[in-house]
């Protein structure tokens, strides 16, 4: 469509009216189980405008086309978040920024509010649609030029987010069939707000502020609402294609037991002598195990406390062991849980030996583990609390690792089982490695005990990414990752860590947390590989590509 036909579009509130009703009944709908979260950001607001031509201020404009779009996509049934719905900045303090050191990219707070380029208010509007979980972003701008012949729309993509590149061919093509502007392109820029936006995101530039009659069609109502209409149709279009597939090789089952039984079958192929069975209805037993399950060359199986899961009696028929170790107390892994595993096991095998390592409470259950693996030789153990498994998880493939066992506490001083453990080998123990800050292990907790080293951080996340930046800094990783808001993966991923010598990332389903992204940032090229736990309801498949955002 030229720029001349583009001045006889129809400017009454009936016409507009009528061309919105029929187009939303013509417009496509996504059909998906769950509506796809699209994230909003409209450009600059408050201090922050960039292009002020012909009467216009741009950050009116893209507020306006922001505001039309997420009316556009709620209709469709999209969930829609937005950044601001008025004229101010989203962030006009410090927060945490990236900046570029000698090796890399690095997240911290520089004591600096920007204000031409304004950092602090691009990050925070990036935040706001990592937090959210957003299955996209769409940042919302107008362009300007000293050339006022200049005009066009064009859309741009992080070079590195093919997803992204997708969405903005799409949404480009689109905005022009529906407009007549002339096709700057589909490009690729890294872009601030994209760039770190974790999700596949495009930022659009609608047109030239600075060309008196692209500035004119911006102002119209009717314009922006068909710009806003052709971006929702090619959200649509890309959700018709079903983009999130699988980046990286996932061990997931149908539920949990599953999941368990996918990693045993990946990590021991030819079967194993002993075999771990826990509860997984619950976290405390199995979270102490990852070195007694390196000791002993046996993969976890996890069961229900009443019934053994069929999925794990085929694995045992599978796995032909002489042993099931049973962790726990006939609470958490019933006697005839015991015997249904036993059976299962010995169609494939004669003999079937069945031990069970459990004590009184979880504190006393983790101590007599502690006592089947043993002090190592480095005089090693390791302290985690029981009263949450976030930090337990982390530190369970890196203790499993290092051969080291695991004791569980809670308050300022160590339970009496963990306590007698340590009374007990007292001569042999040297050091003490002890995950996460003094408000999970209190410092009353290791009075007395030599060498403490705590690996901590500012939340779960980021002690789990101290945790995994303790297995050192040179040399390939192969990481592993899984649910840290949920435990039943993290379980079986910390035996599988500590016999495959891979540490474990926690992540949120739909969340990269922030420092997570930083290490991977910093360790592209010491990662070699990425394995997820559990199906899409444990990781969205939209974290696949977070984490090759964060790794490309």
């Amino acid at each position: 469509m030229s720029q001349q036909s583009l001045r006889r579009v129809p400017a009454t509130l009936a016409a507009v009216a009528l061309l919105a009703c029929a187009a939303l009944l013509a417009s496509p709908r996504p059909a998906l189980a769950e509506a796809p979260y699209v994230f909003i950001d409209a450009g600059h607001g408050g201090p922050y405008s960039n292009a002020n031509e012909n009467g216009l201020t741009e950050k009116s404009i893209n507020l306006l086309i922001a505001l039309e779009l997420k009316q556009r996509l709620q209709a469709r049934g999209y969930r829609v978040g937005i950044d601001r719905t008025g004229d101010y900045a989203v962030c006009v303090r410090d927060i945490p920024t990236w900046h570029w050191l000698d090796d890399g990219p690095h997240l911290y707070a520089d004591g600096v509010v920007s204000a031409g380029t304004p950092v602090d208010d691009l990050q925070a509007r990036a935040n706001l649609a990592n937090r959210a979980g957003a299955d996209l972003l769409v940042s919302i701008h107008c362009n300007g030029v000293t050339d006022k012949r200049v005009t066009g729309i064009e859309t741009y993509a992080p070079t590195f987010d093919p997803l992204g590149q997708r969405l903005g061919a799409l949404v480009q093509e689109e905005m022009v069939s529906a407009t007549g502007a002339p096709d700057r392109g589909d490009k690729t820029s890294n872009f601030y707000v994209i760039r770190w936006a974790n999700m596949p995101a495009i930022l659009i530039e609608a047109g030239f502020l600075s060309n008196p009659l692209e500035a004119s069609h911006l102002a119209s109502p009717l314009y922006r609402w068909r710009l806003a209409r052709a971006i929702a149709d090619g959200v649509d279009r890309f959700f018709a294609e079903d983009p999130f597939q699988s980046v990286y090789p996932r061990l997931q089952g149908a539920d949990r037991y599953e999941t368990a039984v996918k990693a045993s079958r990946a990590a021991w192929p030819n079967g194993a002598a002993t075999v771990l069975l826990a509860s997984g209805e619950n976290w405390p037993d199995a979270v102490a195990a990852a070195p007694l399950s390196r000791k002993l060359d046996a993969p976890l199986l996890l069961t229900r406390s009443d019934s053994l899961p069929s999925f794990a009696a085929v694995e045992l028929a599978r796995l032909r062991p002489s042993k099931v170790v049973v962790l726990g107390s006939e609470s958490s892994v019933s006697a005839s849980v015991t015997a249904e595993a036993t059976a299962a096991a010995t169609v494939t095998t004669a003999s079937v030996e069945a031990t069970r390592v459990g004590g009184a409470d979880r504190y006393e259950t983790a101590a007599l583990i502690a006592e089947q693996v043993g002090v190592p030789s480095d005089g090693r153990i390791a302290i985690a609390s029981g009263l949450s498994f976030s930090d337990a998880l982390s530190l369970s493939p890196y203790a499993g690792r290092l051969g080291c066992p695991i004791l569980l506490t809670s308050g300022d001083a160590l339970p009496a089982a963990s306590q007698a453990f340590v009374d007990a080998h007292r001569p042999s123990i040297r050091s003490v490695l002890v995950a996460g800050s003094t408000a999970s292990v209190p410092a009353g907790a290791l009075a007395g005990l030599p060498s403490v080293t705590r690996i901590s951080g500012s939340d779960r996340w980021a002690t789990n990414v101290e945790m995994v930046r303790a297995w050192g800094s040179r040399g390939s990783l192969g990481l592993l990752v899984a649910n840290g808001l949920d435990f039943p993966d993290g379980l079986v991923a910390g035996t599988y860590g500590a016999k495959a010598g891979r540490p474990l990332l926690l992540v949120q389903p739909r969340v990269l947390p922030d420092r997570t992204r930083e290490y991977l940032e910093l360790n592209q090229g010491r990662v070699t590989g990425l394995t997820l736990f559990g199906g899409p309801a444990s990781l969205a498949k939209l974290m696949d590509w977070e984490l090759q955002k964060s790794l490309d």
